[in-house]
């Protein structure tokens, strides 16, 4: 079970998880369009999501993908002695190559993310250069083929928002100035950049200013941006949108679950004939409970992150749902006892970290 957190009071009402599962629908939208749906001001919505920002309840981050940045994609099992697990995910989770961070199996295995150079650095030779490795009993590197359903939020915390208000949302979901105001008009010289059309797209030199900044802060505003990578807010705006419609940006929201009434978060490796793979792992993105699934290489050919809220409901979801799959051969669950690190946010015992200025 995840450990508790000890961070400041706060009661995520039925209001703040309609905000909340807005935000995982459309990062950016306005927090006007957001009011608009779930039914309140401007001023609550906004109020609302700073204060859950500032007690360390949920934070946005932008991402770029690891395709788009030429990198491959692993999960790591790494075994090593329950003394010193610790203070190697620790080291791991101060590198911006690794995500993810959880530790499992009584505190002596790490589960991690990494993102390595396609084709150079391989996990093994990631260890090589962090302090504790001696303490390293067994590494375990999973290639993560295929995410299913990648960009789909989790939204188990309740009911959450109907069809009509998700779609609203993403339709209208745009870079934003502080006002709500759309900066995407034309500005001399700036209708170039998104006058190319959409295709393949890659992440260059050019942009780290702006992926770092948006890794800060995914809802920063577009003159913020502009400030940051030293662009006008139009050409910020169109970079973003080109982007994520090329799928080589995406957003994500870390949430604290443990503060949102979820104490179980669980691997579940999964063993199915490859003939079910598509299937299977399609079926389960469908699923409430989970918050990640993917195709890895290995002995187990899935992994799932499941969020419960308890022991008792993991239970009854591996016995009657994952139970209930007919091509499900084989599955070996492995919970996680505490979260050191998740998309791009350190985890305290006070909920999600706020980044360095």
């Amino acid at each position: 079970m995840v450990a508790p957190r000890s961070g400041e009071s706060i009661n995520v009402d039925e209001l703040d998880r309609l905000i909340i599962h807005a935000i995982q629908v459309a990062c950016r939208a306005p927090f006007a369009l957001i009011a608009e749906v779930v039914g309140v001001s401007e001023q609550t919505v906004a109020r609302r999501y700073r204060r859950l920002e500032s007690a360390g309840v949920l934070r946005v981050i932008g991402l770029a993908r690891a395709d788009a940045a030429g990198l491959d994609r692993w999960m790591l099992r790494i075994q090593c002695r329950p003394d010193a697990a610790g203070a190697l995910a620790e080291a791991l989770a101060r590198r911006p190559d690794i995500s993810w961070i959880s530790l499992s199996a009584g505190g002596s295995e790490i589960v991690c993310h990494s993102h390595t150079a396609r084709g150079q650095d391989g996990p093994e030779l990631l260890l090589q250069r962090l302090p504790q490795t001696a303490q390293v009993q067994r590494l375990s590197a999973h290639a993560i083929l295929h995410q299913f359903d990648a960009g789909a939020e989790w939204g188990g915390y309740g009911p959450g928002l109907s069809p009509d208000a998700k779609a609203r949302l993403r339709a209208a979901d745009s870079p934003f100035d502080e006002t709500g105001r759309d900066l995407l008009d034309p500005e001399p010289g700036a209708g170039l950049i998104g006058a190319e059309p959409i295709g393949a797209e890659l992440i260059t030199a050019e942009d780290e200013r702006l992926i770092a900044a948006l890794g800060r802060d995914g809802r920063a505003s577009l003159r913020s941006l502009a400030a940051a990578t030293r662009w006008s807010p139009t050409r910020v705006g169109r970079r973003i949108e080109r982007l994520e419609r090329a799928g080589a940006l995406y957003f994500d929201v870390d949430l604290d679950i443990e503060r949102l009434g979820f104490a179980s978060m669980t691997h579940i490796w999964v063993t199915v004939a490859p003939s079910d793979l598509e299937a299977v792992g399609r079926e389960f993105v469908t699923h409430d409970e989970i918050a990640f699934c993917a195709a890895v290489t290995g002995s187990a050919n899935l992994v799932l992150v499941v969020i419960c809220r308890n022991a008792t409901d993991l239970y009854r979801y591996v016995t009657t749902r994952v139970g209930a799959m007919a091509a499900v051969r084989q599955i070996e669950t492995s919970p996680v006892l505490r979260r050191v690190k998740q998309a791009g946010s350190l985890m305290t015992r006070r909920g999600i970290a706020r980044p360095a200025p």
